[in-house]
């Protein structure tokens, strides 16, 4: 089950931005600490996210993504983003679900973070 709004953008026009797998797990949390899962891919302006959480289409979330040890110095990195789409995973695991991401809120700090990350931890 795929929740977009009828004016969304399909595929071609989505992906205007070339999306990171990173090398480690990097989990995501809401700020009051409950897992909604791990970034499948990552761009500067967005990521995906899998995980058993189900979250609201449209609902602007504060999150912290917990980096591997000794990333670039930097455990955390903190922003905030909109939920564009859900769908439920296929996979072996209960109620797994694909989130898709919109950076709405980030420092400049932590943005200079993520950029790093994608260069030195992707693939």
């Amino acid at each position: 089950m795929t929740r977009e709004p009828d004016n969304a953008p399909r595929d071609k026009e989505r992906r205007k931005k070339k999306r990171h797998i990173l090398r480690d797990n990097v989990e995501v949390v809401s700020t009051d600490h409950q897992p909604l899962g791990r970034i499948a891919d990552v761009h500067e302006e967005g990521f995906m996210t899998y995980g058993a959480t189900e979250l609201e289409v449209g609902e602007v979330y504060d999150l912290i993504f917990y980096l591997p040890v000794n990333t670039l110095k930097q455990s955390t990195v903190e922003l905030s983003a909109i939920c564009l789409w859900q769908s439920i995973a296929m996979s072996s695991e209960p109620e797994s679900f694909w989130h898709g991401f919109q950076i709405t809120r980030i420092s400049p700090k932590y943005q200079d973070v993520l950029e790093q990350i994608i260069k030195v931890q992707s693939y």
